[in-house]
């Protein structure tokens, strides 16, 4: 299943509730409620994408448990090298198909952590496109 499948099959109310139980249990009201408009609009934002030629990457999701992050990640399909996802333009990522481990993990608690990677830096493709100029900015000037 793609990401962008994903997103269409997992009703937001589930996702939004995994986000709680496992990153938003110990914030504050106000705080749960405007991560909850964020996600809505980041989720709104990953559907209206066009897609960005062919998938290049496969996007892993790796649970110790049911519910335990272990980690995520995606595999470069030529090179089968694993890389970062959370500074990756969305656009490259939105038709990756999305692999969960184990295979049986429910698809919003999928959704919901690899929002929670995706979103680390911003809420938008603008707000990463940002965060990963600064960083190839502070890097160029160490370099130097």
């Amino acid at each position: 299943m793609t990401l962008r499948e994903l997103i269409k099959s997992c009703p937001y109310k589930e996702v939004f509730n995994c986000l709680y139980n496992n990153y938003y249990k110990k914030k504050t009201e106000d705080e749960v409620y405007e991560s909850a408009n964020y996600y809505r609009k980041a989720l709104q934002n990953l559907l209206d994408l066009r897609r960005n030629g062919d998938p290049q990457y496969t996007i892993r999701v790796d649970l110790d448990s049911q519910t335990e992050l272990n980690d995520i990640y995606m595999i470069n399909l030529k090179t089968n090298s694993p890389l970062a996802l959370d500074l990756s333009p969305w656009e490259d990522l939105i038709e990756c198909e999305v692999v969960a481990s184990p295979p049986q993990t429910d698809p919003s608690l999928v959704l919901a952590h690899l929002l929670w990677e995706l979103t680390f830096y911003g809420f938008n493709n603008k707000e990463i496109h940002m965060v990963r100029q600064e960083l190839e900015n502070i890097d160029r000037n160490t370099n130097e």
